[in-house]
């Protein structure tokens, strides 16, 4: 088993294709007509990142010399352009998983969730998150308004989702005390949030904050309205403030100069 050489081994979706070559991978067994090789899970989702091996269809391998028999005679080479199709073939049936959910108030794409392989970015549903806060048992559901912008990188780690949110779902974090700390900070995933590229839908499930960034923004003041007859001074502010906090000693009204 020693002999076998992974680089000089593709794998491609296509009889017509270059292929990928094999790496992070192993034999299991011993010196025998069959030969098992173990490709890791990052050999597998570069393959599935680039949509190869989803189905029998798309499952080729071609190779250089890459092994030899017990008298040393290597193996001839297969070109890409004739690739042998795979005659066997099971389809991934494993849902996907998320390793990890940060929240950064000052990034653009305040949420990112990392999922455990590629997924297919057509498949994303934002309309069943919600955000939760165990301090006050408080969540905020999302919209598909809501989210105003979002990314998927597929990589050989699996998935980076990123979500931009809006001004007004941000407002409601900060009223309904949600994700204003790690403490108060979780996503609640409902079903058919996403799938992986075989379809495998992301399980619902409560996932805490992994890396928190804190909002770092002064709030600013935008307008002042005064009603004389009521003796009422609004002060409209560029975000949510805290009134239990606001020093009323430090607003001083007086006439222009």
């Amino acid at each position: 088993m020693s002999s076998i050489l992974f680089a000089a081994i593709y794998l491609s979706d296509s009889a017509s294709s270059s292929g990928l070559p094999l790496v992070n991978s192993s034999v299991s067994g011993q010196n025998d007509f069959v030969v098992n090789i173990h490709v890791g899970s990052e050999m597998l989702n570069v393959l599935k990142s680039r949509g190869f091996y989803l189905s029998q269809n798309r499952s080729f391998i071609c190779f250089d010399s890459f092994v030899r028999d017990m008298f040393g005679n290597a193996i001839s080479p297969l070109a890409c352009t004739h690739a042998l199709q795979v005659s066997g073939y099971q389809a991934d049936a494993i849902q996907p998983d998320i390793t990890a959910f940060d929240f950064n108030w000052s990034s653009s794409a305040k949420v990112t969730i990392r999922l455990d392989e590629p997924i297919a970015a057509s498949s994303i549903n934002v309309s069943v998150l919600a955000f939760f806060s165990a301090l006050t048992n408080t969540s905020v559901a999302v919209g598909p308004a809501d989210v105003t912008n979002f990314s998927v990188a597929n990589d050989a780690l699996g998935s980076l989702i990123g979500l931009s949110i809006s001004e007004t779902l941000a407002d409601s974090f900060a009223l309904a005390g949600v994700c204003l700390s790690p403490q108060s900070c979780a996503v609640l995933i409902g079903d058919d949030f996403v799938a992986d590229m075989s379809g495998n839908i992301l399980p619902a499930q409560l996932v805490a904050v992994d890396n928190f960034v804190a909002d770092s923004t002064a709030p600013s003041l935008i307008n002042v309205e005064v009603d004389m007859d009521s003796g009422y001074v609004t002060l409209i502010f560029s975000e949510p403030v805290d009134a239990a906090n606001f020093a009323v000693s430090g607003v001083q009204l007086q006439a222009a100069p």
